[in-house]
C-alpha cells in the first residue's frame, strides 16, 4: 500500500473543517511552514517606542528544492513578489499583497488556492445542497477518500501529543514522527509550546540520520533551530487578519 502524499498544515487546516477554516489562517499556515522549512526567513527589526517590524526574506536560492506542493509554492511566491527587487520585506507589505490578491480577508487564498488543490487530490468535492432545505448553494465536503485521509490525520495528530515525552526516551522515533507529520506538526499545540524543548532534546543525538528531517522547526542538519521566538513573532505579524 502506498504511502499517501503528505499534507501541508494549510491544506490540514482546511481539510478538517472546509466551510468555516478561514483564508488568513491557511496563509498563516502556509508562511509559517515555510520558515520552519528554512525557505523564508524571518528576523525582527526593532525600532523606536519599542516597536518591532518582522522582516521576511524568501531563500530564492535556497540549496533544498522548494516543498512541493501548489500551496507553498502560491505563499513563496506571495513573499516573493511583495519583496519586489529587494531582498526582503516588511511582514506588512506580505500582508497588503495578500490582501490585494486574496481579498481583503485574504478568503481567496482559502477557495482560489487550498480548495482547489485538495480537489485535485480527490479530497475534496463540491456538492450541491440546500441551505435550510430551501437555498440551493454549493459547498466543499471531504470525499470518501478525504473523509480516509481525516481519520489518519487525527491519528497522527492525538500520537504527535506523545512526542515531547517521546524525544526524552527514543529520539530517533521522535524524529520518524515529525517526518510523517510534516508542516501538520505546526497544528498540533502541544509541540508549539513546547518547540524550544523539542528542538533541544532533537538537535544533538546521537544516531539520528539528519537526511531524515522533515521539518527543521524541530531538527537541523546544521544544528541550528527555531527555539527563539523568531516563528511565533512573524505569525504575530498577520495580527491585522485577526
Amino acid at each position: 500500500m502506498s504511502t499517501p502524499e503528505p499534507l501541508t498544515a494549510a491544506e490540514a487546516l482546511v481539510l478538517r473543517d472546509p466551510n468555516k477554516a478561514r483564508g488568513w489562517e491557511a496563509l498563516k499556515l502556509a508562511i509559517s511552514e515555510l520558515i520552519a522549512r528554512r525557505v523564508v526567513n524571518v528576523r525582527v527589526e526593532k525600532k523606536m517606542l519599542r516597536k518591532t517590524v518582522v522582516i521576511l526574506s524568501p531563500n530564492r536560492e535556497q540549496a533544498r528544492p522548494l516543498p512541493q506542493g501548489f500551496v507553498l509554492k502560491v505563499a513563496f511566491d506571495l513573499v516573493a513578489d511583495a519583496c519586489g527587487t529587494a531582498s526582503e520585506t516588511p511582514m506588512h507589505q506580505v500582508t497588503h499583497e495578500a490582501g490585494r490578491r486574496f481579498s481583503t480577508d485574504i478568503s481567496g487564498f482559502k477557495w482560489k488556492v487550498v480548495v482547489p488543490e485538495l480537489e485535485s487530490k480527490g479530497l475534496l468535492e463540491m456538492r450541491r445542497e440546500k441551505l435550510l432545505g430551501l437555498i440551493p448553494t454549493t459547498r466543499p465536503r471531504p470525499t470518501t477518500k478525504g473523509q480516509g485521509r481525516l481519520v489518519e490525520l487525527d491519528t497522527q495528530m492525538r500520537r504527535a501529543e506523545q512526542i515531547p515525552e517521546l524525544a526524552r526516551s527514543n529520539p530517533s522515533a521522535a524524529v520518524a514522527l515529525l517526518a510523517a507529520l510534516g508542516g501538520v506538526a505546526l497544528m498540533v499545540d502541544n509541540l508549539k509550546l513546547r518547540r524550544a524543548e523539542i528542538a533541544g532534546l532533537l538537535n544533538t543525538p546521537a544516531g539520528i540520520d539528519s537526511a531524515s528531517m522533515v521539518l527543521p522547526i524541530f531538527y537541523c542538519d546544521s544544528g541550528m533551530n527555531l527555539s527563539d521566538s523568531s516563528l511565533d513573532t512573524a505569525i504575530d505579524g498577520f495580527s491585522a487578519f485577526d
